[in-house]
């Protein structure tokens, strides 16, 4: 019987939202007073025989009946591009530009164009699904029985951004308009664009007829990034890897290659470049010098069930954390678990950063994942890092001997724990200062940089 009524309630809120939808852009503000107008006299003007309402009624719902008649020959024609960056920041205004022409002879006036997104409406499993997530713990038991503010959430989480219509007053004949705009990405990951809608409103003022303009595109929206303290830097030594290097593959104070220079007596036969020697007929020999490299390894946890604010802000540590992780001569390498482990070096012979944000951009969590899988991946690579930063979204006893293992070891531990201002409390005591290198971080200070506690 739950599961009819919940879908009964989906069908619901689907249906609403596109009427909604529909309202909002279809009428003009004067055509919305009009039928608000046209409502409220219907409510009083049902009794023909006490009042004269009806008749204002009658007057209004016409308006509207010859508005909706007129703007079907209203029809617009445009050619659209549009020019997005490959890259933004969640919730940081971002410009694109827009060039509309006019392929017609004749003027385009009083024109309203949206952009267009696929359908961000969330599917009867989604909605389902989501009345296990901590945010509803928040609301009231109507809000989670009917569900219709779940709805509306997991709709603008889907869609993703906030971009303003576009007004027009005229585009002349064959001319072209190029238009500066701005949007903002409020969630992470990519965000699709489908098109435009193309409006024109009735002689009367009161509808508007759209057309589809197809324009596909797509931006990434990357974390924001929360500014690190300026004491903040990442502690742990070079190592020393005997065998050479190549390209830093390996990690520590090692040997590469410098330059060559002619054999002098004494030199080892070792040293001889044999593929010198062959070409030019004189003995050569390989100079080498020592090359310095520092790793670090960078821990994000996605394997618990917490508050998305409480995730995203761990999100938001991690990729501050790896764009300013230090000298371009030390590597990095990021590791989290998801639906398979996943390990990125950045640094010298590799990758910059750029790429750890776009994996960050489409990391979620997964609770369906034992902690212990994160755990085994660490550890097998603990010994070749100088040091280990760990972004942490849960406390318990599998957390906490990660911890001390990787102490155990020798290795320099920083330790980050995101917390809500109203989260549950942890399954075990926090360490705080018994700890070396943990740090608390909570939701609210997030805002002004990088602080702990």
């Amino acid at each position: 019987m739950n599961f009819r009524i919940s879908r009964f309630f989906w069908r619901g809120a689907w249906r609403l939202s596109f009427w909604s939808h529909w309202f909002t852009q279809s009428l003009t503000p004067m055509g919305k007073r009009v039928a608000a107008a046209a409502f409220v006299g219907a409510i009083f003007g049902i009794n023909t025989e006490l009042s004269m309402v009806y008749q204002f009624f009658s007057i209004t719902v016409s308006l509207l009946f010859f508005s909706m008649i007129a703007a079907f020959f209203m029809r617009v024609q445009l050619e659209a591009h549009r020019s997005l960056p490959a890259q933004v920041m969640v919730n940081k205004p971002f410009a694109y530009e827009l060039r509309l022409l006019n392929p017609t002879g004749v003027v385009q006036k009083d024109i309203v164009i949206f952009e267009t997104f696929p359908d961000p409406r969330p599917h009867f499993d989604e909605f389902m699904q989501a009345r296990g997530e901590p945010e509803e713990r928040s609301r009231n038991a109507y809000d989670r029985w009917v569900g219709f503010y779940r709805f509306n959430r997991l709709t603008e989480k889907k869609r993703g951004i906030r971009v303003e219509m576009i007004r027009l007053d005229s585009i002349d004949p064959h001319g072209e308009v190029r238009l500066r705009l701005q949007a903002t990405a409020t969630r992470r990951g990519g965000i699709h664009f489908s098109g435009l809608s193309v409006g024109r409103a009735d002689p009367l003022g009161l509808f508007r007829r759209f057309t589809q303009c197809p324009l596909p595109g797509m931006v990434l929206a990357v974390p924001k990034m929360i500014p690190l303290p300026q004491h903040f830097h990442i502690a742990g030594g070079r190592k020393h890897i005997p065998g050479g290097i190549t390209m830093a593959v390996r990690v520590g104070e090692q040997d590469d290659f410098f330059a060559l220079r002619d054999y002098r007596p004494g030199d080892s036969p070792r040293a001889i470049f044999w593929p010198g020697l062959a070409k030019t007929g004189k003995p050569v020999v390989v100079e080498r010098q020592e090359e310095f490299f520092t790793r670090h390894g960078l821990v994000l946890d996605t394997l618990s069930l917490v508050p998305e604010a409480v995730f995203e802000d761990a999100v938001s540590v991690t990729a501050s954390l790896a764009a300013g992780h230090g000298h371009p001569d030390e590597l990095l390498d990021f590791m989290f678990v998801g639906l398979q482990s996943w390990q990125f070096t950045t640094g010298r012979g590799f990758g910059g950063t750029q790429r750890i944000l776009e994996i960050l951009a489409n990391t979620q969590p997964h609770v369906d994942q034992p902690f212990s899988l994160l755990a085994h991946r660490v550890l097998s690579q603990a010994k070749r890092f100088s040091s280990i930063i760990i972004v942490l979204i849960h406390w318990d006893r599998d957390r906490e001997s990660l911890i001390h293992s990787l102490l155990a070891l020798g290795l320099p531990v920083r330790v980050f724990l995101l917390q809500g201002d109203h989260s549950s409390p942890p399954a075990i005591a926090l360490p705080n200062k018994t700890l070396p290198g943990f740090h608390l971080l909570r939701s609210a200070t997030m805002g002004q940089g990088l602080k702990w506690s």
